[in-house]
């Protein structure tokens, strides 16, 4: 349905243009499909709503792909749709972490959506990291969206908690080293 439903904004776009409307990344995601190129957003009006998201992210890579040596105690906290974006950086010795949603059901892939809860259940099980990043898109201020905040993340794990900006550089950066 997910294919289906991108075609059919295919046919308005044909008479809306530029105003759109666009599928948002968890289509093509759903789709099996890559996030289309730059032009495909027209600017990207729908940024903060995620709409485009995935595509800024990986062209932001493009920009620079220098990797330092990644940091063996530090873990990337992700969604499903999150290692779908973060599968086009090259970061194969990177310990990966991948949290289904335990607030919103299974089929809620997006970061923007990860409880706190969802982050402490995971790290709790994990002993060989001390350090997990996550990406800024899932904190409001500094709350997840059940509440929790990240220092209350990291009391309860025993581990830091490092938010990250949602860019190939910022993940690069923090994943160099412990702080």
């Amino acid at each position: 349905s997910a294919c289906e439903l991108i075609e059919q904004l295919e046919e308005w776009r044909e008479e809306f243009g530029d105003a759109g409307p666009f599928a948002s990344d968890e289509f093509f995601y759903l789709a099996g499909m890559r996030p289309p190129d730059a032009r495909y957003y027209c600017g990207y009006p729908q940024l903060e709503n995620g709409i485009g998201l995935s595509r800024f992210f990986l062209d932001a890579l493009s920009k620079k792909r220098e990797t330092k040596d990644l940091d063996e105690k530090t873990l990337i906290i992700t969604t499903p749709m999150g290692k779908w974006v973060l599968g086009d950086l090259d970061l194969r010795d990177a310990k990966i972490e991948v949290l289904r949603n335990s607030l919103f059901g299974k089929y809620v892939t997006v970061c923007g959506l990860l409880p706190g809860k969802d982050i402490v259940r995971t790290l709790a099980m994990r002993n060989d990291v001390n350090r997990a990043l996550v990406s800024a898109v899932a904190v409001s201020g500094d709350s997840f969206i059940d509440g929790m905040t990240s220092k209350e993340v990291s009391h309860l794990t025993g581990m830091d908690i490092e938010i990250v900006e949602a860019n190939p550089n910022s993940l690069f950066q923090s994943l160099g080293g412990a702080r």
